[in-house]
């Protein structure tokens, strides 16, 4: 108990008078009471279930009168019923409260003559309820018979997380009391809810058609320029209502490029390409798989073209413009043109082949694609022969009786080949007149 005793004395003096100031007379009169000094201590919030508050009140008095102890008493001035004082006579006491509420608290002291108050003031907050619930995931999108974990958050009203055992209920399938969720058959928007008490939270569920399933079937392979034959016909749907197969042969994501559950594809080049594939069910529910197709090279096909046949000496001209290459992919050409082995005589599509000697020749091709790989081919060439070209010389002239030089030297022949020289020297048409 804060009760502090002060003893104040206060003297009342009176001056009498008597003749012509022969003497005086000093009289002392009682001490003046004033009333205790009460503090009632500092206004507090406290929020249910805390319910008790420790009061710590302070009393000071004059002690007077002399004697008499100062008596202190607790009350409630406001507030609703139920604040229990442990000790409402103690200025240092503890008060319980039953319910929610402000409450103005007195503490008054009197020293029997003067009395004194002062008031406190406790604020009993409720005790934390659910106020609001979450249900998350806010809004999901199920098929017939999907499955989905619900969760429930609650909040107080005082904005704090707050424990909650809620009670689920939902539209469209069955919930259990865990807040698994699962879906029924008919298709629509329905809601899942977490209830406590007067509190409720709810969630979205959208139950759509069960899309197909898409299987594109492969790993695929195949060679360069043969069609690979493409099967969808594993794709399924539970309610086996498959509408349309869409296969994306350019893996440019557009499946625009063939239809049906069987397809073929076709590369103008060697390596290994992405194929995809789209079902769609009668409910416009889709889906998609993909595939990979191996395409082998294949080598290109040489044809050198012929036979061919010419003159001697002159040049006959080769073709191999009808080689070609299921990937349309040849990088070059290559001939043999002595027969020797090596394709390192002429390039090009297009060459000659020249000849001084008659006779059939045996010519070679060499094709060859980008990827590598090669292709040959022989062909013949059959060169014929050309007379030579005779060139006697002069106009000549001379003394009579005496020899005349005459020169064939002139004469010439593409094969360089001349083996003989014949002179018809009396114009009798025989060339049998002279030699060399």
């Amino acid at each position: 108990m804060n009760i502090r005793n002060l003893t104040v004395l206060v003297s009342l003096f009176t001056l009498s008078a008597c003749g012509g100031g022969a003497g005086t007379t000093l009289t002392e009169g009682p001490p003046t009471n004033t009333a205790p000094s009460v503090e009632a201590g500092t206004d507090t919030t406290i929020r249910l279930p805390v319910d008790t508050v420790d009061l710590d009140g302070t009393v000071t008095d004059d002690n007077i009168p002399a004697g008499v102890a100062v008596s202190t008493a607790w009350t409630v001035q406001s507030g609703p019923a139920g604040a229990t004082f442990a000790d409402p006579n103690s200025v240092d006491t503890t008060v319980t409260f039953a319910a929610e509420g402000t409450y103005v608290l007195e503490l008054t002291a009197d020293d029997s003559n003067l009395s004194a108050s002062d008031t406190v003031t406790i604020v009993v907050e409720a005790a934390p309820a659910v106020a609001s619930i979450e249900v998350t995931p806010a809004s999901v999108s199920l098929f017939p018979g999907g499955v989905r974990q619900f969760d429930a958050a609650a909040t107080d009203q005082y904005g704090d997380p707050i424990a909650t055992t809620p009670v689920w209920s939902a539209t469209g399938g069955t919930i259990d009391q865990t807040g698994s969720y699962t879906a029924g058959t008919v298709l629509g928007d329905f809601e899942v809810t977490a209830t406590d008490g007067a509190v409720s939270g709810t969630a979205d569920v959208t139950i759509a058609a069960s899309p197909p399933t898409a299987e594109a079937g492969g790993p695929y392979s195949g060679v360069e320029g043969t069609p690979v034959a493409l099967d969808g016909s594993a794709s399924s749907d539970p309610n086996d209502d498959i509408v349309s197969y869409d296969w994306d042969l350019d893996n440019d994501g557009a499946y625009d490029d063939a239809s049906g559950a069987s397809a073929t594809f076709a590369a103008a080049s060697s390596g290994v390409f992405t194929i995809g594939l789209q079902v769609t069910d009668a409910d416009g529910a889709s889906n998609t798989d993909a595939a990979t197709v191996t395409v082998a090279n294949v080598a290109p096909t040489a044809v050198a073209g012929g036979p061919y046949s010419g003159d001697q000496g002159a040049n006959i001209a080769l073709d191999a413009s009808a080689s070609s290459d299921p990937g349309n992919d040849i990088a070059s050409y290559a001939w043999d043109l002595d027969n020797d082995g090596a394709y390192d005589d002429a390039t090009g599509a297009m060459t000659v082949f020249n000849s001084p000697s008659v006779g059939d020749f045996t010519v070679g091709l060499q094709v060859t694609d980008v990827d590598g790989d090669s292709g040959t081919a022989t062909t013949t060439v059959t060169v014929n022969n050309v007379a030579p070209t005779a060139d006697a010389g002069g106009p000549y002239s001379g003394d009579q009786g005496a020899d005349i030089a005459l020169d064939a030297s002139a004469s010439s022949d593409p094969g360089n080949d001349i083996v003989s020289y014949e002179w018809d020297l009396d114009n009798d048409g025989a060339y049998d007149d002279a030699t060399g």
